[in-house]
């Protein structure tokens, strides 16, 4: 392969790369405009919630009591 050659080739695959990463980033900064869902996600770590399954047995289940609801305050 002759030197002209190699450097074209080198050339088509910075470009190629280059268009990669530029259609990748343009996506990426799609994505940050978009609106927040609102959507609220925990997640618990498998053993944390084997203990908690572990902890809630049917008759702690059955006698459980609810807590109370909170109360807003009067207005002042």
């Amino acid at each position: 392969m002759n030197k002209r050659r190699i450097v074209l080739l080198a050339g088509a695959v910075a470009a190629a790369g280059a268009a990669v990463v530029g259609f990748a980033t343009a996506g990426q900064a799609d994505r940050e405009r978009e609106e927040p869902s609102g959507a609220v996600v925990h997640e618990v770590p498998a053993e944390e919630a084997q203990d908690a399954a572990e902890y809630w047995t049917e008759k702690r289940m059955r006698e459980a009591q609810p807590m109370p609801m909170p109360e807003a305050p009067e207005n002042p």
